[in-house]
């Protein structure tokens, strides 16, 4: 299910595993406590699941992935 315009305020960054525009907020249909993540529709790196939208956007954001996890690609 994809999260409503209104809802993505802050914009995306690129996808910090493969350096692609391809992030897309989501939401879990399984009535979760914590439904939001974001992951990457290129290569399907996502973040934790987190209660708020907001929280997913951010770890997108701030995310780092170590080189080790870029060399396996």
């Amino acid at each position: 299910m994809r999260v409503s315009p209104a809802q993505t305020t802050p914009e995306l960054k690129p996808c910090p595993n493969c350096g692609k525009q391809a992030g897309e907020l989501k939401k879990s249909e399984l009535g979760s406590r914590f439904p939001y993540y974001v992951k990457c529709n290129a290569c399907g790196w996502a973040t934790d699941m987190v209660r708020l939208a907001g929280i997913a956007v951010k770890l997108w954001n701030e995310a780092k992935v170590p080189k080790a996890a870029k060399a396996k690609r």
